[in-house]
C-alpha cells in the first residue's frame, strides 16, 4: 500500500481576477480529489486482483471439499424428504442443496468468486475515470485566462502518456454500444485482435474489462482493443505530472501537504 504525495506550493494561487482565481484554485482541487480517487482506487485493485489470484492458485482442493459437503448435504435432504430422491426433481435438489451450502458460506464472511472479479474490475473503472477527471480539468486549465506557463505542455505530456485512457473511459461508459460493436457517431466497427498476439483463430475479440496482467483492456470505438495500465508506475507518472502542474503556478501562504492527516478523527 502506497500513499502518494503531493505538494500544494501555498495556499492560494496568485492571480489578480478573483474569478479566475476562483476558477483555477477549484479546478486544480478537482485534480487533487481525482488524483486520490486514482491513488485509492489503485490500493483496492491491488488487493482485490491478490485475493482473485490467491483464490485461484489454490487449487482443486477447495472444489473436493465443496462437493463432499455438497453431496452430504443432498443426502440429509433426500433422508428428510424422499420425493426429492427422483430424477424429477434432481434439478430441485441441486437448487436446495446449493442454496444452503452457499448462503452458510456467505455468513461467515467468505466473498463468491465472482464478488472477487468483479471488485477488481470496480476499481480498474474507478482509476481509469479518475484519470479521465485529471484530463478533463487540466483541458480546461490549458486555456486562457486559467493556464500558467507550461501548462499547456503538461497537458500534452499527460495527453502522449495516457492516450489511451480517454477511448477506454468512454467504451466503459458505453458497454451497450460496444457490445454491438457500434462506435462513435453509430459506426458499425470490426473487432480486432489482442495486443501482443494473445488471440487465437480470427483474431476479432472483443472486450469490457478484460484485465491482461494489470492492463484493463477494452474494445474502443475503432475495435481496437486497448488498456491502461492499473499498477504503481502508472500512478507515478500521474503523480510527476499533477505535481509539475501545481508547480506552474503562483501561490500565496504556506505550502501544504497532501494527503492530510487528521489524527484527531
Amino acid at each position: 500500500m502506497k500513499f502518494h504525495e503531493l505538494i500544494k506550493p501555498g495556499t492560494w494561487v496568485k492571480i489578480e481576477n478573483k474569478e479566475t482565481q476562483r476558477e483555477v484554485e477549484t479546478l486544480l482541487n478537482n485534480i487533487i480529489t481525482n488524483f486520490y480517487d486514482a491513488n485509492i482506487s489503485l490500493i483496492e485493485f491491488e488487493e482485490y486482483n491478490q485475493r482473485s489470484h490467491e483464490s485461484k492458485s489454490k487449487g482443486i482442493s477447495p472444489m473436493k471439499e465443496y462437493f463432499r459437503k455438497l453431496d452430504a448435504l443432498q443426502h440429509k435432504l433426500t433422508q428428510e424428504n424422499p420425493e426429492l430422491n427422483s430424477y424429477e426433481n434432481h434439478g430441485t435438489l441441486k437448487l436446495k442443496s446449493t442454496t444452503i451450502l452457499n448462503r452458510e458460506a456467505w455468513q461467515t464472511g467468505i466473498l463468491p468468486s465472482n464478488f472477487l472479479t468483479a471488485k477488481t474490475r470496480i476499481f480498474a473503472r474507478s482509476f481509469i475515470y479518475a484519470l479521465d477527471g485529471v484530463e478533463n480539468a487540466l483541458n480546461k486549465l490549458s486555456k486562457p485566462p486559467l493556464e500558467a506557463d507550461g501548462v499547456t505542455q503538461i497537458y500534452d505530456k499527460f495527453k502522449e502518456k495516457f492516450k489511451t485512457n480517454k477511448d477506454i473511459r468512454d467504451s466503459a461508459h458505453h458497454q451497450e454500444d460496444r457490445a454491438r460493436f457500434i462506435g462513435k457517431y453509430n459506426r458499425k466497427f470490426k473487432a480486432q485482435s489482442l495486443p501482443n498476439g494473445l488471440s487465437k483463430g480470427d483474431g476479432q475479440i472483443f472486450t469490457a474489462g478484460l484485465l491482461i496482467g494489470t492492463n484493463f483492456t477494452y474494445t474502443t470505438h475503432t475495435g481496437e482493443n486497448l488498456g491502461t495500465e492499473i499498477s504503481e508506475a502508472t500512478m507515478d507518472e500521474l503523480q510527476s505530472l499533477v505535481q509539475m502542474l501545481l508547480e506552474a503556478y503562483d501561490w500565496i501562504g504556506p505550502p501544504v501537504y497532501h494527503p492530510e492527516l487528521n489524527e484527531w478523527r
